[in-house]
């Protein structure tokens, strides 16, 4: 899948167990069973968590700027109260952050983001024209990124399958079989 979905998944994974995952119990079976030795696991586990909280850490500094943008010059009371609710969401969001909670840091940046655009209407046009922009670099990022080549494989097989149209195998005249299913509950 995309290393962002896999990624988020393992983070959220994490945060769920009361225990770390790529900690073996019987560490020999382990080794066995997978080919890898702990250290390997383990890596390759950090390697997935650090990723994300990066991602994270990204989005909550981006939002502190825009803050600070917004705050730049005279604003009214209304907006300056905002920009501080905004201020001590990204702080929920940075506490979120250290325990790991995905979710909280999710609801919060929506809230810091709500603000932005209460405060300033034109922000959210900008904010959807970026979103659409990133998941599309995002989309390419990861056909880049996956090192075997799987992805490659995966659309010459595609290109193999024959399109077979069935929109005209089902005509609006045909009877669609209809299956009484309230004998069965009047027997009950």
């Amino acid at each position: 899948g995309q290393v962002q979905r896999r990624c988020r998944l393992i983070y959220d994974m994490l945060s769920s167990l009361s225990h770390r995952p790529w900690e073996a119990a019987r560490q020999n079976k382990f080794a066995k069973v997978s080919g890898k030795n702990i250290g390997e696991n383990a890596y390759e586990w950090q390697k997935h968590i650090e990723y994300i909280e990066n991602e994270f850490k990204a989005e909550i500094n981006s939002l502190m700027e825009k803050i600070a943008e917004h705050q730049e010059g005279a604003i009214s009371e209304s907006n300056r109260k905002l920009f501080n609710e905004a201020k001590d969401d990204i702080e929920m969001a940075e506490a979120a952050l250290r325990d790991n909670n995905s979710f909280a840091i999710e609801r919060a940046l929506s809230r810091v983001e709500e603000a932005l655009i209460e405060a300033d209407p034109d922000y959210e046009s900008n904010v959807l024209a970026l979103k659409s922009t990133s998941e599309s670099a995002q989309d390419s990022l990861d056909l880049i990124m996956n090192e075997t080549g799987s992805n490659s494989i995966l659309e010459d097989l595609i290109d193999e399958i024959p399109f077979v149209d069935l929109s005209n195998e089902l005509s609006e005249e045909e009877d669609i079989p209809l299956v009484d299913l309230t004998s069965i509950y009047e027997e009950e």
